[in-house]
């Protein structure tokens, strides 16, 4: 099979291409701006790699090519470049400011918005039951007087996984419940609930994961979930922990 010019030119020895000139230039910073020290920016599958300096600058030195970009720091929220960077040239090509977001020291289910993460304020489901035989019913629906609204816009949120036990996102129907048992046999019951936050998860490192979570317009309960069911808040207090938000 023959190969393609870029491809023989990348099995050139890197000594033999002048590459004093040929670099892939940028800085690595956090939310507040700040540079961050000692980054690491990796061309995956090659031996080049760098670090950035005090000012959070990086110089990566390479021949001209395709390179899967990978920029990494402990304790923060790595940069992995969806696409291969095309430095093709030889030339010095300006990554520009590259963000790295800091793992956060609080654990949950932390909203991240206007670089900042943000506990939401608490809210909680109170358990209705009653009723006989068939028409029993285990219904666990808002505590409107105990829970603080999170407004929202409609639209797509960045979430930060870090830590948490789990949780799941319900849409409240009329009634504020989010969750609804009744028996719908001898020895099982039904659920009828809605979940209609479309939510898309992306695992990384140390413990972290990135949520996009998009709601339409209503009233939603983000419920702390552990092993299948909701999270009491305490021994002694009988209401389920989450998240109230109300989106316009």
């Amino acid at each position: 099979m023959a190969l393609s010019p870029v491809s023989l030119f990348l099995l050139l020895p890197v000594a033999l291409m002048g590459c004093g000139s040929m670099a892939i230039d940028g800085t690595v910073v956090d939310h507040a701006g700040q540079p961050v020290v000692d980054a690491t920016i990796t061309a995956v599958g090659t031996q080049f790699q760098t670090v950035s300096d005090a000012t959070g600058a990086f110089s990566l030195q390479c021949p001209p090519g395709e390179y899967d970009l990978i920029i990494s720091q402990v304790g923060y929220v790595g940069v992995d470049f969806a696409e291969p960077y095309q430095a093709l040239e030889r030339k010095r090509y300006d990554l520009g400011q590259q963000v790295l977001v800091k793992v956060p020291d609080e654990e949950g289910l932390l909203l991240f918005a206007n670089a900042a993460f943000t506990a939401l304020e608490p809210g909680y489901l109170e358990r209705r039951s009653g009723g006989f035989g068939n028409g029993q019913y285990r219904h666990y629906c808002l505590d409107r007087d105990g829970s603080t609204v999170n407004p929202l816009s409609a639209g797509t949120h960045t979430f930060y996984d870090h830590a948490s036990v789990g949780w799941r996102a319900f849409k409240l129907d009329e009634q504020g419940c989010a969750y609804k048992m009744s028996p719908n046999g001898p020895t099982s019951w039904g659920i009828d609930y809605n979940e209609k936050a479309t939510v898309k998860t992306e695992k990384l490192e140390q413990n972290l994961s990135r949520a996009l979570v998009t709601f339409e317009a209503g009233e939603y309960f983000i419920a702390d979930w552990d092993q299948g069911f909701f999270t009491k808040h305490s021994k002694e207090d009988p209401r389920y922990k989450g998240m109230f938000i109300k989106v316009d």
